[in-house]
């Protein structure tokens, strides 16, 4: 489920004068590298991109207000955290899940990406750090194990 999913991130306007001054949306897919998206990041002075969503702990469903009440945590979260935090979505291509708001946040420190899937409750997020695919990177406790 989460490997066939479809991820969209939209990256804000970069540096005046760069070559990528307009803001971009992008979309990812798991395990197919994005030369885009390496410019992208790079024209802005990042390495890496994490995509991390409050809604639904553990792919149990919750109501609309409960989804909503979870996001702004997460939001405010990152913005205490002094992390910037782009718009992203997550979707199931088959349309039986719903499309599922999130963050993009640069250069996420792996110990605070950590934190976040045991706090927000969520099995995984995507992670990609080109030229590298994006990659599912699994909430601690998965980790020994398949994940689902």
């Amino acid at each position: 489920m989460y490997a066939a999913a479809h991820y969209r991130v939209q990256l804000p306007p970069g540096p005046t004068g760069s070559l990528h001054t307009a803001a971009t949306t992008l979309d990812l897919r798991i395990g197919e590298p994005h030369a885009e998206l390496a410019r992208q990041l790079s024209a802005r002075g990042h390495a890496r991109i994490t995509l991390i969503t409050a809604h639904n702990p553990f792919s149990r469903p919750s109501g609309a207000t409960e989804n909503a009440r979870r996001q702004e945590q997460l939001r405010a979260t990152i913005t205490s955290a002094g992390r910037p935090a782009w718009p992203a979505t997550s979707g199931d291509p088959d349309g039986e899940w719903p499309e599922e708001p999130g963050f993009g946040i640069p250069d996420l420190p792996p110990a605070i990406r950590d934190h976040w899937l045991e706090k927000f409750e969520q099995n995984a997020v995507v992670e990609c750090e080109p030229p590298r695919a994006p990659e599912l990177v699994w909430h601690p406790r998965l980790r020994s194990g398949p994940g689902p």
